[in-house]
């Protein structure tokens, strides 16, 4: 059990895999909930070309429940914005690209990219 209680609560990080207001690079997402999950508004700026790998495990847990590469859960009036300054955003093939459920007037913002590729598993 003591092995297990770092890993159970890694994929609840609130900002992975961003560190402050940058994001760039491949980052690989095993089984968490959302890549990015925001609880307040927030300004991200891409610093290269960001690709966001989902494994099968991203396609939902036990209770069916949707993973997301950018998600959001109550709350309203939370604005994400993420600047792509000329990059390109890539995400996986398992869960769904964008997921704001139980809220209101909460937007998700992608802007200044060069491509925007997300693939999904059916």
């Amino acid at each position: 059990m003591l092995m297990a209680m770092p890993v159970a609560g890694v994929w609840a990080a609130e900002d992975y895999p961003l560190s402050g207001d940058k994001i760039g690079g491949k980052y690989n997402i095993e089984g968490r909930n959302y890549a990015i999950y925001f609880r307040e508004s927030r300004d991200i700026e891409a610093v290269d070309d960001v690709t966001i790998t989902n494994t099968v495990e991203a396609d939902g847990d036990a209770n069916d429940k949707t993973m997301s590469i950018f998600g959001a859960t109550g709350g309203e009036g939370k604005v994400f914005t993420l600047d792509m300054k000329g990059h390109s955003l890539t995400s996986g093939d398992y869960g769904s690209f964008l997921n704001l459920t139980e809220g209101k007037n909460n937007k998700i913002i992608i802007k200044n990219a060069k491509n925007i590729v997300s693939t999904s598993h059916l």
